[in-house]
């Protein structure tokens, strides 16, 4: 006959420290902690039975088991209920307008680019420059003195003559007076999102127009 002994119950206690890890084979480990637990009792030497106490404690052993499996189970159906609504909510995004810091516009067929401004103090001479491609100023946009805060505005898409631009990919830059200084002032510019991906760590990536892949966390504003 095979007798109880420290090393089954060793082996049985270290079947429950391998279930408690979070892994794939969870539930293989608590069938197998109940198998080695009959095998045990169908072999135990009947002259020298398994004590009451020795019994009931691995009887809480294998409920400890059990009771983690289902806790990782219930955390795996989180989990997959929590990346099922981010990719419904990714697809809510695609074609909308966000802002995002850049310097980067993209003119297209609306015939118009907003953003927004960010003045840490009260700005005088505030003004925006918009380049082409080749680095030429093709509108200048003075928007005067402003307190702190932040400034919307809006590109119509057209040149200091008036004249409607070609579609295409544009730099905005904004420069104002803080405290008698001329500073470069920090811009949110307004995009489209052309389509949106799950990243690492379920991370939702934006591919926005004229930018490229932006954290769903960098967004400033949704348009």
């Amino acid at each position: 006959m095979t007798q109880i002994n420290n090393d089954t119950t060793n082996s049985i206690a270290g079947l429950q420290n391998k279930d408690s890890s979070t892994n794939k084979n969870d539930e293989l480990g608590k069938d197998a902690f109940l198998k080695l637990m009959i095998t045990q009792l169908q072999n135990q030497d009947p002259l020298s039975p398994a004590k009451n106490e020795d019994f009931i404690a691995q009887l809480a052993q294998f409920s400890s088991v059990e009771g983690i499996q289902n806790i990782n189970d219930s955390i795996d159906d989180l989990a997959t209920a929590f990346r099922s609504s981010q990719a419904l909510e990714a697809s809510r995004l695609v074609g909308r307008q966000v802002e995002v810091s850049t310097s980067q516009a993209q003119l297209t067929s609306t015939g118009s680019v907003k953003g927004t401004i960010n003045l840490p103090s009260a700005t005088k001479n505030v003004s925006l420059v918009i380049q082409d491609a080749s680095g030429n100023t093709i509108r200048t946009m003075t928007l005067g003195n402003q307190q702190r805060g932040d400034l919307d505005f809006t590109w119509d898409g057209k040149n200091n003559s008036g004249e409607a631009v070609a579609e295409g990919r544009y730099a905005i830059k904004a420069n104002g007076l803080v405290d008698g200084s001329d500073k470069s002032l920090t811009l949110a510019v307004g995009a489209n999102v052309n389509s949106v991906t799950i990243g690492k760590d379920n991370a939702m990536i934006l591919n926005i127009d004229g930018v490229g892949s932006v954290p769903l966390a960098d967004i400033k504003k949704f348009l």
